[in-house]
């Protein structure tokens, strides 16, 4: 390996994600393979343009507004999941039971109706978890953009557009999915800028 090589080579970096349990399943089962994460940092209105720069270090979405007779303004806001080779690992809601044959994890997904006393999936710690995914592409677009494709590789269900009971979208379903996440702070119908991390699960 050249000096070179060696100078441009950066170290995986793995870091958690929270998943609900209906998520969860759709990657256990292979039908997600994509999840859309809010930007932290917003563009204005008048930002006319906005991209991902990819890196050996980092993703950072970069905006930038050409105001009329004005200075050209940018901002630039890092993706907190890293970039395309990083892996992420799954928290989800679990639970932790000690018995006389060891510890055992039970996890939500597996069996909603258990009757255990669930810890939240913010507390699983890195051991716990059962799920590693590799990022494979990472980009930012705005919400309400998502296509039927794409919400299907969100792992969303068919939802009724309309009247017509023959008329079903996956992107209704994505919508509904989305404001029962994120309906409070960052609803449907703000239509926010989001990164969309495209993933493929390891098998380990």
């Amino acid at each position: 390996m050249s000096k070179m090589e060696v100078s441009r080579w950066v170290p995986r970096k793995e870091s958690p994600i929270l998943f609900s349990a209906a998520m969860v399943r759709a990657i256990l089962d292979g039908s997600k393979t994509q999840t859309r994460r809010v930007v932290k940092v917003q563009p204005q209105p008048d930002w006319t343009e906005i991209a991902v720069e990819h890196s050996y270090e980092r993703s950072l979405a970069t905006y930038r507004a050409f105001p009329g007779g004005g200075t050209a303004r940018w901002g630039i806001c890092e993706c907190p999941y890293g970039k395309s080779g990083d892996r992420l690992w799954v928290r989800e809601t679990f639970f932790k039971g000690h018995f006389d044959t060891g510890i055992s994890i039970f996890y939500k997904a597996d069996d909603q109706n258990a009757l255990w006393p669930w810890k939240p999936s913010i507390h699983m710690p890195r051991w716990a978890s059962r799920i590693t995914l590799e990022i494979t592409n990472i980009r930012v677009e705005r919400l309400q953009d998502i296509s039927e494709a794409d919400a299907i590789a969100e792992g969303a269900t068919a939802s009724i557009v309309g009247d017509n009971l023959n008329f079903l979208k996956y992107r209704a379903g994505y919508q509904t999915l989305w404001d029962s996440i994120n309906g409070k702070k960052a609803p449907w119908d703000s239509n926010p800028w989001v990164w969309v991390i495209e993933f493929r699960r390891l098998i380990t």
